[in-house]
């Protein structure tokens, strides 16, 4: 004897119907729940700013100063000293301009925001300049470092290139 299929009796094809759509409103559902949590993460945000504004806002709180930068006597050597924040690279950009001798730049810097520390590569690949860690650099700072052209990095027992990684 034949096994008859769902097809052929209709009150079998309509629970597999049912069973289907509930499978289809279930993962609806999750999205949705997905989509509800991220709204409420956005939320908590003060009116008009954005994730990464927010964390800006965060890494000023946190009492960190804009990078110091400072030539040598010669105009040969740009120091960068500190985080680089908002700002970084329109502080080095400046300095650059003001004395085109530059050939190196002395980094001491514990990071600070990945794209100020793109921003800041760009212009040393740019000005072909070479890069230079006595003490620490770590995090963005690492970006920097990485674009120049010659990178010496003083081996002692306190000399320290880190990334974090995840």
């Amino acid at each position: 004897m034949p096994n008859p299929g769902a097809a052929s009796n209709p009150a079998i094809a309509g629970l597999f119907h049912l069973a289907g759509d509930y499978a289809k409103a279930l993962a609806m559902v999750r999205h949705l729940h997905r989509a509800v949590l991220f709204a409420a993460a956005l939320a908590l945000l003060s009116p008009g700013q954005s994730l990464s504004a927010q964390s800006r806002d965060d890494a000023r709180a946190a009492n960190q100063a804009q990078p110091e930068v400072t030539l040598s006597a010669d105009g040969e050597t740009l120091y960068l000293v500190g985080m680089l924040l908002d700002g970084a690279f329109y502080q080095v950009d400046a300095a650059l301009r003001r004395a085109p001798r530059v050939r190196r730049v002395h980094l001491s810097s514990s990071g600070g925001f990945t794209i100020e520390g793109r921003l800041v590569a760009a212009l040393v690949r740019k000005h072909r300049l070479d890069t230079y860690v006595e003490f620490y650099c770590a995090s963005a700072c690492t970006q920097v470092f990485a674009a120049g052209l010659i990178c010496p990095l003083l081996s002692g027992p306190i000399s320290i290139l880190g990334m974090a990684t995840k």
